[in-house]
């Protein structure tokens, strides 16, 4: 009985004094994690959300003037549901206007060694594309500014559809090789089969940039629309009231703040441009109702 005690006392101090003996293995651990976490943490592309308030009109608003004449007709109706306006807010039409409005069509990048950053209205350069030629969109073009007036432009894809501005679609059934590398000056036209458009120098621009790596892209606005959907969340703030809440996530704060304002003004207006047609329909149909009446009288 004594011998199987024995069996089972485990000597704690001796263990901790083994592991001790290896000491340097956990502090070479506790660098290598404690490093890892830093580098991560700096060179990580954090991600920020925003959000904004809306105050939808409910169906308990009073409404005045020709529309309460309407409503009280049963002919036209002006009541908004919130399910219905959490869906226009959302909807890919109000979404893609606000995108449009903003020019996000072109996003511009800085390539660092080890990270790359969008460069959200504080490019050193700026694209202006002719909307009457074919465009290779959803493409990198690499960028190497090498004097205070010149720089390099790259681009290879394959099988790359081609882009009709003017249509605002692809021209269907056809695909092309796109390569293309040489030296231009700013406010040059750089034109291909493929592409058309000059690259001018922005506010930001100085010296500071000659030798540095960029890319822009000529963003597909559908599909820029549907990825812009899919960080957009939209939800009453609570079931009593007529309140919804935006949330939108992006790698860049200020392109959060544009969107969201901008988005509630589109949204605005898209609501006012409806009041205004309701009202003209009010008085077409007074008038049409008045003339109706004195015709009878006659």
């Amino acid at each position: 009985m004594k011998d199987q005690r024995k069996e089972d006392f485990i000597d704690v101090k001796s263990v901790f004094y083994n592991f001790l003996s290896y000491w340097y293995y956990f502090l070479l651990s506790f660098i290598i994690f404690i490093s890892a976490g830093y580098l991560y943490n700096r060179y990580k592309t954090p991600q920020w959300a925003g959000d904004s308030t809306i105050l939808i009109r409910d169906e308990s608003d009073q409404l005045v003037g020709a529309e309460n004449i309407v409503e009280s007709l049963e002919i036209f109706s002006s009541k908004t549901n919130l399910k219905n306006e959490i869906g226009i807010l959302s909807s890919f039409d109000l979404i893609n206007k606000t995108l449009k409005k903003l020019k996000f069509n072109i996003s511009y990048y800085y390539e660092g060694k080890i990270k790359t950053s969008e460069l959200y209205k504080k490019s050193p350069f700026q694209v202006l594309i002719d909307s009457n030629h074919i465009q290779t969109i959803g493409s990198k073009y690499e960028i190497k500014i090498t004097s205070e007036n010149q720089f390099k432009i790259k681009i290879k894809k394959e099988k790359v559809k081609q882009f009709d501005v003017s249509r605002d679609q692809f021209i269907e059934n056809y695909q092309t090789n796109v390569k293309y590398e040489n030296a231009h000056s700013f406010n040059e036209i750089i034109e291909t089969e493929n592409f058309k458009f000059k690259i001018i120098k922005s506010k930001f621009f100085n010296e500071k940039h000659i030798n540095d790596n960029f890319y822009f892209i000529i963003n597909n606005m559908e599909n820029l629309t549907k990825r812009t959907q899919k960080k957009l969340d939209i939800h009453p703030i609570n079931k009593d009231a007529s309140l919804v809440k935006l949330t939108y996530k992006d790698a860049v704060p200020k392109k959060i703040i544009d969107f969201l304002n901008q988005h509630s003004i589109e949204y605005i207006e898209t609501g006012l441009n409806q009041k205004n047609q309701i009202a003209n329909n009010t008085i077409k149909f007074i008038t049409d109702l008045i003339n109706e009446i004195t015709d009878s009288l006659q």
